[in-house]
C-alpha cells in the first residue's frame, strides 16, 4: 500500500470540529444556564466598596454612637453661684459661698425685726439689740452663716446674745437662739420629767389625800385655762387628791387693780378660789373659760355663771366675803416656796411642776396613786 493512497480517507476519518476548543459549547451551556435561572435579577452595585444601603445606614449609627458616648465620658457640669465670696490660704481656695457678709448682715437684720410683730415680751427685743457691734462668719462644713448680736437688759443692763443661723444655698433662717440668763444657784434638782424636786422641803405630814397648791396669778396668761386641768386631775384621780387654788397677785393682777381697784381685780382670784371647794367646780371652769377674755371680769357676771353652774351659792358668797385674809396667807405661802412665775403647781408640798405635768409630779411622789387609778 502506497503510504500516501490512503490520506484521502484518513482525513474523511479524523475531521477536525469547526469549535476545537469547546468554546461553543460553553457559549451554549452559558446561554441553557441564563435560561434556566430567568427568575434571578442581580445589580451591579456601583462605588462604596460594594455595600449596600442598609449597611451603609447602620455604619452611619454606630459612628454616631460611639461620638456620643465619647462626648458624655469627657463632658461635666458647671455650676455657676450668682454671687461668690472665696478666701484662700497659700493660694488654694478653701470654700465659694453664694452670699457675702454685708448681705447676710442685711437678712439678719430683717429676721430680728420679726420679732415685732409677735404677741409676746419678744416683740421689745429689736429695740434692745446694738446691731452696729453684729459678728458674721460663714461655717464650710455645714454652708451656714452664724450671727452673733449682742443685746442687753434695760432693767440691769446685762449684757446677752441673740444667734442666727442663716443657710447660704437660699439665705433662710436655719434657727435663732436667745442667749438666757446664767441659772441662780440652787439646792433644787430635776427629778424626772416636767417634775423638780424642791431643796429643803419635805412632803407634807398629811400622806391622804395628796396635797396639790395651785399658785396662779388670777389674770396671767393660762391661769384660767389652767382651771381645766384641775378639773380633768380630780376626774381622774378622785378623792386621792386635794387641790387648792393659791392666789398670787403679780403683775397681771396689778394692770387691772390699777384700772377697776384692788377688790374689783380679787373677785376673780377668790371666786376661782371658793368654787374649787365645790362638788360642780367643773362645770363653773367650763363656763368662766367660755367667757374670759383677758380682761377683768366684774363680780355680778362671776355670780351669774355661779347658779348655773350647779354651785352653792350660799356656801360660795360665805367664802368669797371671808377669803380676804387668806389672800395674805397665800402671799406668804408662794414666798415660801419661792414661786415666781404663774401658774405653778407644788406637789405633795415638795415637787414643782406645771399644770401640764402636774400628773408626772403626782405619780412621782405615789406611784401607787397611779398604779391605782390604771387598774
Amino acid at each position: 500500500m502506497v503510504a500516501g493512497s490512503k490520506l484521502p480517507g484518513m482525513c474523511q476519518a479524523m475531521k477536525v470540529p469547526s469549535d476545537p476548543f469547546g468554546v461553543h459549547m460553553a457559549k451554549t451551556s452559558k446561554k441553557r444556564s441564563v435560561e434556566n435561572n430567568q427568575g434571578m435579577i442581580v445589580k451591579q452595585v456601583r462605588g462604596f466598596g460594594g455595600l449596600d444601603n442598609i449597611h451603609i445606614t447602620l455604619g452611619i449609627l454606630i459612628v454616631i454612637l460611639i461620638a456620643l458616648l465619647v462626648t458624655s465620658a469627657y463632658y461635666k457640669p458647671v455650676s455657676i453661684p450668682t454671687q461668690q465670696n472665696s478666701t484662700a490660704t497659700n493660694g488654694t481656695v478653701t470654700n465659694t459661698t453664694n452670699y457675702n457678709e454685708s448681705q447676710i448682715g442685711a437678712l439678719a437684720k430683717s429676721f430680728l425685726a420679726g420679732y415685732v410683730q409677735t404677741n409676746s415680751s419678744l416683740s421689745l427685743l429689736p429695740f434692745y439689740t446694738n446691731v452696729s457691734a453684729m459678728s458674721v462668719s460663714y461655717m464650710p462644713s455645714v454652708k451656714e452663716w452664724y450671727v452673733q448680736i449682742p443685746t442687753y437688759l434695760p432693767s440691769t443692763g446685762a449684757e446677752y446674745h441673740v444667734y442666727e443661723l442663716i443657710r447660704d444655698s437660699n439665705a433662710t433662717l436655719a434657727s435663732m437662739s436667745i442667749q438666757l440668763a446664767s441659772p441662780i444657784g440652787t439646792y433644787d434638782s430635776v427629778a424626772a420629767q416636767g417634775v423638780v424636786a424642791i431643796g429643803g422641803k419635805t412632803s407634807c405630814l398629811v400622806k391622804s389625800p395628796m396635797h396639790i397648791y395651785w399658785f396662779m396669778d388670777p389674770y396671767a396668761p393660762g391661769s384660767v385655762k389652767s382651771l381645766e386641768n384641775i378639773s380633768s386631775l380630780e376626774t381622774k384621780y378622785g378623792n386621792a387628791v386635794n387641790i387648792s387654788i393659791e392666789s398670787v397677785f403679780g403683775s397681771s393682777y396689778q394692770h387691772i387693780a390699777n384700772q377697776v381697784g384692788d377688790l374689783n381685780a380679787q373677785y376673780l382670784g377668790k371666786y376661782m378660789m371658793c368654787a374649787a371647794n365645790q362638788k360642780n367646780f367643773s362645770r363653773f371652769a367650763d363656763s368662766l373659760n367660755s367667757i374670759y377674755g383677758g380682761d377683768y371680769i366684774s363680780q355680778n357676771t362671776l355670780q351669774s355663771i355661779s347658779e348655773p353652774a350647779g354651785l352653792n351659792l350660799t356656801e360660795l358668797d360665805s367664802c368669797v366675803n371671808r377669803s380676804s385674809g387668806v389672800t395674805g396667807a397665800q402671799a406668804l405661802l408662794a414666798t415660801y416656796y419661792n414661786i415666781t412665775a404663774v401658774p405653778t403647781v407644788v406637789v405633795n408640798c415638795n415637787y414643782l411642776a406645771i399644770p401640764q405635768t402636774a400628773s408626772n409630779a403626782i405619780c412621782y411622789a405615789n406611784s401607787t396613786i397611779c398604779k391605782e387609778q390604771q387598774k
